[in-house]
């Protein structure tokens, strides 16, 4: 027996309580199915979304792999992000939220512009770096440097 069926024994009977307990339960019956009809929704567009990522992956795997990745695999090509990606578990299964907001892992479009150095900027910072027991630049100190000073450029 449904909740329809149910509310129409109800009817059956007279009286203030099972007047509205057989309109309650029809009101819950059409919300339900409002919520199934939702979730069928929101099913399709996790798949559509899956689809959409293993795509995008797949097309990413195919580019040079000598660029650095993130986590999940994306290649890092621009010093910005265009979007993000989280893995999110729940338990009618996982899915992506593919977002502008910063959540998750980093996605990149453009490769980073590499600035070089001159060999007498890259001098100058030598000679500011310190240098060990033994005589040699702290490559440490040195590597910091650099990249600060190429960043800056």
């Amino acid at each position: 027996m449904n909740a329809y069926e149910l509310a129409k024994e109800l009817d059956k009977y007279k009286g203030i309580a099972t007047k509205q307990a057989s309109d309650m339960l029809r009101q819950q019956s059409d919300r339900i199915k409002e919520l199934e009809a939702d979730v069928e929704k929101k099913l399709v567009m996790i798949k559509l979304w899956e689809s959409k990522f293993k795509e995008l992956a797949e097309l990413s795997n195919k580019h040079d792999q000598s660029t650095p990745t993130s986590t999940l695999g994306w290649k890092q090509t621009s010093a910005e992000p265009t979007a993000w990606i989280q893995h999110i578990h729940q338990t009618g299964g996982d899915f992506y939220d593919l977002n502008v907001s910063g959540r998750g892992e980093p996605l990149y479009k453009h490769p980073p512009q590499i600035k070089e150095l001159s060999d007498e900027e890259i001098d100058e910072i030598a000679s500011m770096c310190s240098v060990n027991e033994s005589g040699q630049i702290n490559t440490r100190e040195f590597a910091r440097a650099i990249l600060k000073k190429a960043s800056e450029k």
